[in-house]
């Protein structure tokens, strides 16, 4: 089978080829420059979408508007357990402009619950 050169499927794919120049990968915390194979299929991300205008709100909408199940606050009772896992917020990857929109999610969260009456909340970070 005879190698396509500069073959284009999607303007985010691109296909390696003799005159490619060499590419940049992310290894742990540092970036390398590398000559990838010919014929190595390269898939980059698409474009950033346009940020929320109020990531407040729309945090609120997700969890009064969850997917197949009734919304959160219908679901708590006051004395209730609630075990919340997030990642470690200490390094936001990808980055993230201060306020983290995790710290902000969890904020809402911890807001939500206590005001529905369950204060025995367990946070697992890791």
């Amino acid at each position: 089978m005879a190698l396509q050169l500069r073959r284009k499927v999607h303007e985010s794919v691109v296909y390696i080829d003799r005159d490619s120049a060499p590419r940049i990968v992310s290894s742990g915390m540092d970036f390398l420059l590398e000559d990838l194979p010919v014929g190595t299929r390269v898939i980059y991300p698409n474009a950033p979408i346009k940020g929320l205008p109020n990531r407040e709100a729309a945090i609120r909408y997700a969890l009064n508007h969850p997917h197949d199940c009734d919304p959160l606050y219908a679901q708590l009772e006051p004395g209730m357990k609630v075990t919340i896992a997030i990642d470690d917020i200490s390094m936001p990857l990808p980055p993230m402009k201060t306020p983290d929109v995790r710290q902000t999610a969890l904020e809402i969260l911890l807001d939500l619950l206590h005001a529905n009456g369950v204060d025995d909340v367990h946070l697992i970070i890791a």
